[in-house]
């Protein structure tokens, strides 16, 4: 296999070659070499993210899409993991829908936007009996995957690549910043299509809304809540979850709806976690957010060092959503007298 381009030469014009360079060309791969090749090794390079259907901007490496508003790299595996860590500790439990019997029994789950599948890997872990399936339309490196855990890259805008009724349980965690408006309203047609009758369908989601904030982190929730609606990007739909499911009362009922609340920095170890996934939160949009409004990142970072802290001295708030659906039963037909 050939190396992937990670490095590219620069295109630089022959005024300002090192000296001794003569007679340059660009080659066919970017490079500016002299037709005697004896300066060639001499011309400075420009590090380059391979063109495997990502970008790289100021160090962070995104998926090729204008919606993209979150990189896919390492720093953001880290993120979610800590993120997952915080719902799994807010909500005390990695399910809030009644299926721990079937999955110790054995059943098929699907997690929808599964990303580098903290959750399906920890489930997978805990029920061997079950065979779980994450897919994302995008393949983060999944380290150490159990037997009974698979992966597979889908497209959002289509329908999932499985037939109707084959999940007992699909679940969907903390993904209003992958989904626009309109493939919200299809993974959720999907998501109740693949459930089995008497299934369950379960999906979890933070939101914008934070409470008793201080002015620096208002006005960076706020160009955070514009950039998303640029992209078409749902700042709300946590607490925006249950009516959501609404157009689809006769097919799920919704068994139940909860949320936590999560303090930023404050209130032991649920603040602390908090304070963490919103520290790397600031730094994963950053890119972005200095494109939107045009910020200097040294001015980025000189005024979001102080949002954390200012989020623990207003003892600054978040909710975090979680609905349980159950897809309803088929009507049997009743026979006329």
């Amino acid at each position: 296999m050939a190396p992937l381009p990670y490095f590219r030469k620069t295109k630089v014009s022959s005024s300002k070659l090192p000296p001794g360079t003569l007679n340059t060309k660009v080659t066919s791969g970017g490079s500016v070499v002299s037709e005697d090749q004896s300066n060639h090794d001499d011309i400075v390079t420009e590090a380059r993210f391979p063109e495997l259907g990502q970008d790289y901007i100021d160090g962070r490496h995104y998926k090729k899409s204008p919606t993209a508003l979150l990189p896919c790299d390492d720093e953001e595996i880290e993120r979610l993991e800590i993120a997952h860590m915080l719902h799994k500790f807010l909500f005390g439990t990695t399910h809030l829908s009644p299926m721990t019997d079937q999955l110790e029994r054995g059943i098929r789950v699907l997690e929808i936007a599964c990303g580098p599948a903290w959750w399906s890997k920890e489930m997978a872990n805990l029920y061997p009996n079950s065979e779980f399936i994450g897919v994302d339309d995008i393949m983060f490196p999944i380290q150490n995957p159990p037997l009974n855990f698979h992966a597979k890259k889908i497209d959002y805008t289509k329908d999932l690549p499985f037939p109707d009724e084959s999940f007992d349980f699909v679940v969907q965690h903390d993904a209003r910043f992958q989904h626009t408006t309109s493939t919200w309203r299809k993974v959720i047609e999907e998501a109740i299509r693949v459930t089995k009758p008497g299934g369950y369908i379960e999906f979890l989601e933070g939101g914008n809304e934070m409470n008793d904030i201080g002015p620096n982190l208002s006005l960076w929730v706020m160009r955070l809540t514009v950039s998303m609606q640029s992209r078409e990007l749902q700042s709300k739909v946590g607490v925006n979850l249950e009516s959501m499911f609404e157009p689809h009362r006769e097919k799920v009922t919704i068994m139940e709806s909860a949320h936590r609340s999560a303090p930023v920095g404050w209130l032991g170890r649920a603040g602390d976690l908090m304070a963490e996934v919103l520290a790397r939160l600031i730094e994963s949009v950053k890119p972005r957010l200095c494109e939107d409004w045009t910020i200097p990142p040294a001015k980025y970072d000189a005024w979001t060092n102080e949002l954390v802290p200012e989020g623990r001295e207003f003892k600054s708030w978040v909710n975090v959503y979680c609905i349980s659906a159950k897809k309803n039963e088929p009507l049997q037909p009743t026979d006329e007298k």
